[in-house]
């Protein structure tokens, strides 16, 4: 934890750009390091990698290191679901996600057919033909 502290610290940053090699970080080669020596540059890397990643990152973030790669795993999470939400030839949803999570995702809310609203109009269920009339097949 102290570790992933520093390495995200302002003061920290300046070494970010040395990180690449061990010979420029340590002056030694990997085989050198110890333990604290090898986490604190995998760390150099990984947060440089996050901040250089992503422009959008919130202030209240920057310096906590959990929180940091938390977003970073979302970031990565979200770009892969756009991805493949993309695709504008099939319907799709994400299960469990609110509206302001798909409208985050750049997915088009307002043209999707409401299961739960359809099934009130036709009593309280949907038949498998149903649910095929809702998709277009």
């Amino acid at each position: 934890k102290n570790i992933q502290n520093l390495a995200v610290q302002d003061f920290y940053k300046i070494y970010y750009s040395f990180a690449e090699s061990t010979m420029d970080f340590f002056g030694v080669p990997v085989v050198k390091l110890n333990n604290f020596q090898l986490n604190l540059l995998i760390y150099t890397r990984i947060f440089k990698n996050i901040f250089e990643m992503n422009d959008d990152i919130p202030d209240k973030i920057k310096k906590d290191p959990e929180a940091l790669l938390d977003y970073a795993n979302s970031s990565e999470v979200r770009e892969e679901v756009k991805g493949k939400m993309n695709d504008s030839s099939s319907a799709s949803t994400i299960v469990g996600a609110t509206k302001e999570d798909l409208e985050e995702l750049g997915m088009n809310t307002s043209s999707g057919t409401n299961l739960h609203e359809a099934a009130k109009k036709k009593g309280g269920s949907l038949s498998m033909k149903d649910l095929m009339d809702i998709s277009g097949v």
